[in-house]
């Protein structure tokens, strides 16, 4: 992750990707110059929303399910607003097909703690002389989640 590195002349734009009517779209407000950043950059801002879906999810579940009258209430919110959906979701939705659920139940994969493996490489990282300049580009909500994270994880 130095500067030297040859990922780090590779430019990439900084747009989230939304969910709309079950299409895969950029986000609503066009810009007129994309924000571009280097690709080091963007998988770090991913890697920390990704974390950030995981607690999110943690947290819900923790609380436990809503009730079917504020479930209802939330499915129409859902359906007027853009969803985002995490890696752990878009998986979740993709791999749906129980022929492969037979497939996957001796893949390794299936089986990791994506939380934990998160949270201890974004700890590691921010021991990295470059953590610091890979912060600069978070916006609020994700310095929110390392925040957390960091606090958390002491």
């Amino acid at each position: 992750m130095s500067t030297e590195s040859p990922l780090a002349s590779i430019m990439v734009c900084d747009d989230e990707v939304a969910i709309e009517g079950g299409r895969i779209t950029r986000s609503a407000k066009q810009q007129q110059q994309p924000n571009m950043i280097p690709i080091t950059v963007k998988i770090f801002k991913i890697l920390v929303a990704e974390y950030g879906n995981i607690m999110e999810e943690r947290d819900a579940e923790a609380l436990g399910d809503l009730s079917d009258e504020e479930g209802d209430e939330e499915e129409e919110d859902d359906e007027e607003e853009t969803q985002m959906l995490s890696i752990a979701q878009l998986a979740a939705y993709l791999g749906e097909d129980d022929d492969e659920d037979d497939d996957n139940k001796d893949d390794p994969l299936s089986e990791v703690d994506l939380h934990s493996h998160l949270q201890q490489f974004l700890t590691q990282l921010s021991t990295h002389n470059l953590y610091n300049n890979l912060c600069q580009a978070l916006n609020d909500n994700e310095r929110k989640v390392l925040s957390s994270m960091l606090v958390a994880g002491s």
